[in-house]
């Protein structure tokens, strides 16, 4: 059975219709705790909740640092999982930072063979794996098939049923493992990162961000500690695009203007420079940038020119382009219109037209073709907005969707309010740590099959794999899982592998495994079911469904996953429960809270106070861009009393 609760409903003098007692009703304050918590991955215990300080101690399945179920006991069979209404998702935040004492990962190297994997599946070793025939062979965990241990690998069983050397296999023991990578996985020769500025110079911009872009950059180089071996570009524009001819022994480097924009080139091969090599060069550019532009009297800008020139600079090495942008696209490919003008269009029924990429005037599909050709090329697109009108973030951030990238978004930027916050944006993107040219694969064992991917990321058709043009600390990914089979094992098995290069040019394979309990009983189900992951899900559900539905639908639409969860419960797991009470299961108590505080976010709320942009940028913000607890402490804040910490 489940843990259940019970809230009363009572009646006062003056009321005739029943109404919940306030103060039988869960609150947030009491399912957290201040301390850390130590969670032992295998202890088939439900992890902490956002934010509750935690250290993971990795037993054999991924910490839920880096993977995490709404459901911790997984219903065996697809009418189980339908009757109960909770969405089944995994969490994954791949390069999640670890508290600093806990283990590191194992980095483990077995070249020149390489990683040991299933020959049907290509699942890799992990310790949810059974040994067999003396340790000479192995069943796979996801597909049962039988595979012979290879010989370097051998190793006697001890009476456990486990190689006697398996403290020495970080792979059998560990859930969360990285591996150097061997040739066969080097799709080109790994390259240490390229880092590419795309800086608008309008006549606007020059008076009003670009000092403060300029010095921002130039304080986050000078003290990154990935200056010895990053390489650096800068490209500006305006209603022309300018290339800077970096050469690492130039302390004035030219400047070369192309003003074909529907014929874009690169004038120079000197478009990257070692940042310690060419320092003097990329200074100068950013000292002078302000100066060189100052009469200008141009403010139209040919950004979709500028993201095709940055392209073409990255496309044989991949890498990364930091865009600075102030005004709507409004010459060359890629221009825009503005159709949006005053708030007669928001909570109307056509507010979600807003949230599309709207059709370019000369390509109509020019941003999302265009995010898919970076995406495929590895090539990840950052946008730093400073809007001080409509600039469109639902259709140039889809560049950022399909790269996984991120939009920052600065309206009405002001120095004296908004530079530090920028500047610590800025400084976290470059110095925290990353993986670009990656691939990710998502693998279930038998009677599950990955449904969706949701978050910033691309998956080409008719393929298995996720291309990950970037993917750092703070990205993480919500895949849809559903049955395609009963489950028959007493533990459903979950595997993510991600292939990518580090900022340094190795290339590497990260392998998280996570496993989970099953069940026939809808009542464990319930019990083991894990409101923070429930609760991303039914968020991200309502950002896909805002894009295609009008405002109010959306609301309704969020209001009811709530409501069926609840009442699966009430329907199938409870019988003794009268009509005057609320009844809720332990585990889900504050999803009534958390609803209903969900609708007065601005997310969703329905307001004329929240304009179109600021809506596209939280959108893409929570999609993937920031981990889910910045999201639970954003859709429910934490309020301290500053009086009692007086004194």
């Amino acid at each position: 059975s489940t843990q259940t609760s019970m809230i009363p409903f009572t009646q006062t003098p003056s009321q005739t219709s029943s109404r919940i007692d306030p103060t039988q009703l869960p609150t947030l304050s009491n399912s957290l705790k201040e301390d850390n918590v130590v969670f032992y991955t295998k202890k088939q215990e439900l992890p902490p909740p956002a934010p509750t300080p935690f250290i993971a101690i990795d037993e054999g399945y991924s910490s839920p640092r880096f993977m995490k179920s709404s459901l911790y006991a997984v219903p065996t069979t697809e009418d189980l999982l339908r009757n109960s209404q909770i969405p089944f998702s995994i969490y994954i935040q791949p390069f999640a930072v670890l508290h600093e004492v806990e283990e590191q990962i194992p980095l483990i190297d077995m070249r020149p063979s390489g990683p040991t994997r299933c020959v049907r599946c290509h699942a890799y070793h992990n310790p949810t794996d059974t040994f067999l025939n003396g340790g000479k062979s192995y069943r796979c965990s996801f597909c049962a098939f039988i595979n012979d241990v290879p010989p370097d690998s051998y190793s006697p069983l001890s009476p456990s049923g486990q190689p006697f050397d398996i403290m020495n296999r970080p792979e059998l023991l560990k859930g969360t493992v990285e591996y150097f990578a061997t040739k066969e996985y080097c799709f080109r020769p790994p390259t240490p990162i390229h880092y590419l500025f795309v800086i608008e110079v309008s006549q606007s911009s020059i008076l009003s961000i670009i000092p403060s872009v300029t010095q921002a950059i130039k304080q986050v180089l000078a003290n990154s500690p990935q200056v010895s071996y990053v390489r650096i570009g800068i490209i500006t524009y305006d209603t022309c695009v300018h290339f800077y001819d970096l050469k690492s022994n130039v302390k004035q480097p030219q400047m070369l203007v192309v003003p074909d924009l529907e014929s874009m080139y690169l004038p120079t091969e000197n478009i990257f420079v070692n940042y310690t090599d060419g320092k003097l060069a990329v200074d100068f550019i950013l000292d002078n940038l302000p100066a060189m532009f100052s009469s200008s009297t141009i403010n139209k800008t040919a950004f979709g020119s500028a993201l095709k020139a940055a392209h073409l600079a990255l496309k044989p090495t991949g890498g990364k382009m930091i865009v600075f942008n102030q005004h709507l696209p409004s010459n060359g490919p890629g221009s825009l219109h503005t159709r949006y003008i005053n708030s007669n269009s928001i909570v109307t029924d056509k507010e979600f037209l807003l949230f599309q990429p709207q059709s370019c005037l000369d390509k109509p599909q020019f941003y999302p073709e265009f995010g898919k050709v970076c995406a495929v090329d590895n090539v990840s697109v950052d946008l730093f907005l400073f809007p001080k009108s409509f600039v469109d973030v639902s259709t140039l951030g889809t560049l950022c969707k399909l790269t996984c990238g991120q939009v920052y978004y600065y309206e009405m930027f002001s120095r004296g309010r908004d530079y530090l916050t920028f500047y610590h944006n800025l400084q976290n993107n470059i110095d925290r740590t990353i993986g670009y040219d990656a691939i990710m694969r998502v693998r279930c064992s038998l009677g599950l099959t990955v449904e969706e991917y949701q978050g910033s990321l691309f998956v080409p058709k008719d393929s298995f794999d996720v291309q990950l043009a970037c993917v750092d600390t703070e990205k993480s990914f919500n895949v849809l899982i559903k049955h395609d089979d009963r489950i028959d094992d007493k533990e459903a098995v979950i595997q993510c592998a991600i292939l990518y290069t580090t900022a340094k040019g190795e290339r590497r394979i990260r392998i998280h495994t996570l496993g989970l309990q099953t069940t026939p009983s809808l009542p464990i189900v319930y019990k083991n079911a894990y409101i923070d992951m429930i609760l991303y899900s039914i968020v991200l559900s309502g950002i896909i469904d805002a894009r295609e539905k009008p405002l109010a639908v959306v609301r309704q639409n969020l209001q009811e996953k709530s409501i069926n969860i609840l009442y699966g419960y009430r329907k199938h797991c409870v019988t003794n429960a009268s009509g005057s009470h609320l009844v809720l299961p332990d585990s889900l108590k504050l999803l009534p809270l958390y609803s209903q505080a969900l609708l007065k976010n601005s997310l969703f709320l329905s307001s004329f106070g929240v304009s179109p942009d600021l809506r596209s940028h939280l959108y893409f913000l929570f999609s993937g861009c920031l981990p889910y607890t910045p999201l639970i402490t954003f859709i429910y804040p934490r309020l301290y009393s500053f009086y009692d910490q007086v004194g």
